[in-house]
């Protein structure tokens, strides 16, 4: 058996104030802190009976990594990077409000909205580009492997990604999932039949700590 733990960061000022952040490095604020810790311990009980082995790869941007490092303080997994789990490029947008990005740039979020896979962000990349590298990983880290659980620590876009790839869902389909700040996600293969997703944008661990639903 295999296991796919998928973790979205944990909340930072920048989903609060619903600015566009794609590869910008924004930290985790004290919400977000507190998140990455509640869902490294709700992540910890899919690990009491370990799948071997048993890693974490992150995004290596900060949101993402001090995100998996909580889990790594309390798994003691081995972690690494892996610039395929970077967050979509949203180029000339990023730090921009929604209405900012339309006064800028008119007709791009509309399109974002209508038909995501028609759109390339200025200065950015498309969700195709963005789908191809999740491709890669799910081949490398998931779908090719014997045995094992990989905690992927990622963003908004690239889980929702993974979750479409393995569904066999298309672009077209993205604004149909949610995927909040430090909620958990899970799919699992037995190498013989197609993945199967588990859960989907668990956050039962956030109970006092709502999650930021702004969702662009």
């Amino acid at each position: 058996m295999v296991r796919l733990i998928m973790l979205r960061h944990g909340e930072t000022k920048w989903n609060r104030d619903g600015l566009f952040r794609g590869r910008r490095d924004v930290e985790l604020n004290e919400t977000g802190l507190a998140q990455a810790e509640a869902a490294a311990r709700a992540i910890w009980p899919w690990l009491v009976l370990p799948l071997t082995p048993a890693k974490i790869i992150s995004s290596p941007l900060a949101r993402a990594s001090a995100t998996a490092q909580a889990l790594q303080t309390v798994s003691g997994l081995p972690m690494s990077t892996d610039e395929g789990l970077s967050d979509l490029d949203y180029g000339a947008l990023e730090g921009c409000t929604v209405e900012e990005a339309e006064k800028r740039f008119p007709g791009v979020y509309l399109t974002w909205r209508a038909d995501p896979a028609a759109v390339v962000f200025p200065g950015g990349e498309s969700l195709q580009e963005a789908a191809g590298r999740i491709e890669t990983f799910l081949a490398r880290e998931f779908l090719t492997l014997k045995e094992g659980c990989v905690i992927a620590v990622s963003h908004r876009v690239p889980i929702k990604l993974m979750i479409m790839s393995l569904l066999g869902l298309p672009l077209s389909a993205f604004w149909r999932l949610r995927v909040d700040n430090a909620s958990i996600s899970v799919a699992e293969h037995d190498g013989k039949g197609l993945p199967v997703l588990v859960s989907m944008n668990d956050t039962n661990h956030l109970k006092l700590q709502p999650p930021v639903t702004k969702d662009f």
